[in-house]
């Protein structure tokens, strides 16, 4: 009896410590889609206001361009301004796939996968002569 009720012991704690466990990755999970979540909207904020710098960027190279033509500015005030518009590009670029990543790490944090990309099998890691095949 005091084995069989030792084993019965054993087995709950384990139990117990499996729902700690899945409780415990369930909650990171949300953590990790709420973060996401919170990350994208700062991102779009960011996004929009790059956009906004890169289109006053442009109007500002745009005057600089027809001041330099009529001769009112030197070359030095035109390249300034395209300086300005190719940072607010670098910029918008930067946000865009800051944003892009974000989404990428909230569709993971909901469990999706990347499409086309199989894990491989244990049978496959450690089947040598596969291995040596694809070296070839």
């Amino acid at each position: 009896g005091g084995r069989l009720n030792a084993q019965k012991l054993a087995a709950i704690a384990q139990a117990e410590a499996a729902v700690a466990n899945y409780a415990s990755a369930a909650l990171d999970a949300w953590r990790e889609v709420e973060n996401a979540l919170t990350a994208d909207i700062l991102i779009a904020q960011q996004e929009e206001a790059q956009a906004r710098a890169l289109e006053e960027a442009r109007f500002a190279e745009e005057i600089a361009e027809r001041q330099y033509s009529s001769g009112t500015v030197n070359v030095f005030n035109l390249i300034d301004a395209q300086t300005r518009r190719l940072t607010a590009e670098s910029q918008l670029v930067t946000a865009r796939a800051d944003r892009a990543r974000n989404r990428i790490n909230y569709h993971l944090a909901l469990g999706g996968g990347v499409p086309g990309m199989e894990l491989a099998s244990e049978e496959d890691l450690f089947d040598t002569d596969a291995a040596e095949s694809g070296r070839r």
